[in-house]
């Protein structure tokens, strides 16, 4: 009896620890949208409704929402309410139990608002509807309004956000705005009251700031007032920030017109065939058609030489080359093809060249909380006898962020590309790794060929051999997709289940397949050094608290897209960027 219960203790501590390292892992939130209407009152006062919309992966006990007491002479919630995804808001009173709502003074730093409401993998909006006292300053010569509304504070994904303020006037016509935060960030005047900022989300530590000038008897009942002139400075102060910004901008689009120098000369070229005469045109058609069909037959001649692949699902590795090459071989352009970072990062964890170490930090004043962070460490001896030269181009490349040189650390990366010159070379150096990557696929596996028998123009294709192992990937991404939905009679061993976490990541289907290996896998078979529990930790730190690759490289492309500041603030634009300059701030969280 004492043997049993022994036992049973056992695997109740084992249990335990399994499910606190596993599926505490798996845990993460995101807001998905979030809508602020901001209305100015004669008082200098802001009403403010905001709806946050959470989406939970796992479960959770609330949210949070920080608000800070700078440049505010005060803030009074009004009322809170939850809408979940069917059913309409219902508001809920203040308390510490389930659906209700209490406010933590912070002191000097503002307050924080605590929504107790149980979620587990749904979506809900928060509405919060509060005022905030003594927002606007009345100067001799302005009203001034210019408010941090968000920051991204906490690490999390922030998309879609949405800021329309009301002032108390249909007469804007000395009414001057700007925006600070992302530079792809944008403001309009969308009607004679409204002012409309929006940009498509915030990354880590930005925040979404308006500044607005007006007639003083816009707030001429406001107890803000500071005796002196500020107009004159503020308009200064914003052609220096969109001279700055736009400067940005322009070298970004430089860059970006650079990469497109090939697609432009190509373009060039059009004028020449639509100034040709009819028949040439006819002419240069039916060559084209002719040719196609030539290369056609020539391709299919090619290919029936042999047995390649036809099925829908492929349930082996068609090889064992690293995911990088096969990411080549499927799509042929590596470009945009950010995921095979952390694939490769993966698969030299898998093959020990590189170990997950850990660390914790702690922060905060009054109220310290402590957050881990990880970093990826290189085994210099097994990379130099058994890295590819890519996988040692990559750990070169990363580990020129990091202050360890033997750890590459995500938090310092993302801390040294911060500005958009720095990102914009972080994109630099990574499409030469991907250069690297071609190089070496064609010095290790020649995949490519000339069509036998074609006497065309057109470039190399994939050898057959190559070919087969395309359909094969695909084939093999289908299977991992519809895993759930087949009937496997043998299910795969923890080695394979290793391999296609790997390869998932490159093929898109990394959450479907580490779904499948919390079915499929015994517990005893998952260690704390098991690749599955170190790709959830990559994962949340990549998706959730940094995102350091992707959104280091979509910030870049969108800042060279995105619209120039106004500087004299009069008809909107692209946001500024910059240090936060205004009142407010403060982010949100969830428990």
């Amino acid at each position: 009896m004492k043997k049993l219960i022994k036992a049973l203790i056992t695997a109740l501590v084992f249990i335990f620890m399994f499910s606190v390292n596993v599926f505490a892992a798996d845990k993460s939130f995101s807001v998905d949208g979030l809508n602020i209407e901001a209305t100015l009152r004669d008082d200098a006062s802001l009403d403010i409704v905001e709806d946050l919309n959470y989406k939970f992966t796992g479960d959770f006990n609330g949210v949070t929402r920080d608000l800070r007491l700078k440049g505010a002479q005060g803030y009074e919630i009004k009322k809170v309410l939850i809408k979940e995804s069917s059913g309409d808001f219902k508001e809920i009173p203040q308390g510490e139990n389930n659906n209700q709502y209490t406010i933590i003074n912070n002191g000097s730093n503002g307050i924080t608002i605590k929504i107790f409401s149980k979620s587990k993998n749904e979506k809900k909006i928060f509405r919060i509807i509060y005022n905030i006292k003594g927002a606007a300053t009345l100067y001799d010569d302005t009203g001034e309004l210019s408010w941090n509304f968000y920051s991204n504070d906490n690490k999390i994904s922030v998309n879609n956000i949405s800021l329309k303020i009301l002032l108390p006037s249909e007469d804007l016509t000395d009414v001057k705005f700007w925006g600070h935060g992302p530079l792809y960030g944008k403001s309009e005047k969308i009607d004679n009251k409204h002012l409309l900022f929006t940009t498509p989300n915030l990354h880590n530590g930005a925040f979404i700031e308006a500044r607005v000038i007006f007639s003083r008897e816009f707030i001429s009942k406001s107890t803000n007032v500071v005796k002196e002139n500020r107009r004159d400075l503020i308009l200064a102060e914003e052609k220096d920030r969109a001279d700055r910004s736009n400067k940005e901008r322009e070298d970004a689009r430089k860059i970006a017109a650079k990469n497109e120098e090939n697609a432009r000369r190509v373009r060039k070229m059009l004028p020449v065939f639509f100034g040709a005469i009819a028949l040439g045109i006819i002419t240069i058609l039916g060559f084209i058609i002719n040719s196609n069909k030539k290369y056609k037959q020539a391709l299919n001649a090619y290919r029936s030489q042999y047995p390649l692949f036809q099925g829908k699902y492929y349930r082996e590795l068609p090889s064992d080359y690293p995911p990088a090459f096969a990411a080549e071989i499927i799509y042929s352009d590596l470009d945009d093809n950010t995921s095979i970072i952390s694939a490769t990062i993966m698969d030299m964890v898998r093959r020990k060249i590189i170990t997950v170490v850990e660390s914790e930090e702690v922060t905060g004043i009054i109220r310290k909380t402590t957050k881990k962070d990880y970093g990826f460490k290189v085994d210099f001896d097994k990379l130099e006898k058994s890295g590819y030269s890519f996988e040692k181009e990559l750990v070169r490349w990363l580990l020129k962020y990091s202050s360890d040189k033997s750890i590459i650390s995500f938090k310092e990366i993302k801390k040294k590309t911060k500005s958009e010159s720095k990102a914009r070379d972080f994109k630099d150096e990574f499409e030469s790794w991907t250069s690297v990557i071609e190089e070496e696929i064609h010095h290790k596996l020649d995949p490519y060929t000339l069509i036998p028998e074609y006497k065309g123009s057109r470039g190399p294709v994939l050898k057959n051999e190559y070919e087969d192992h395309r359909l094969k990937w695909l084939a093999l991404k289908n299977f991992l997709n519809d895993f759930s939905k087949l009937n496997v009679a043998e299910i795969p061993s923890i080695q394979l289940w290793e391999h296609f976490l790997v390869y998932g990541i490159m093929l898109g289907v990394s959450e479907k397949v580490i779904n499948e290996m919390k079915l499929h896998i015994r517990p005893e078979d998952l260690t704390n050094d098991h690749i599955l529990l170190r790709y959830m930790i990559m994962d949340s730190y990549f998706s959730t608290n940094l995102n350091t690759t992707e959104e280091i490289l979509t910030k870049t492309m969108d800042i060279a897209n995105s619209s120039n500041t106004d500087s004299s603030g009069s008809i909107g634009g692209g946001f500024s960027g910059g240090g936060s300059i205004g009142g407010g701030g403060g982010g949100s969280g969830a428990f």
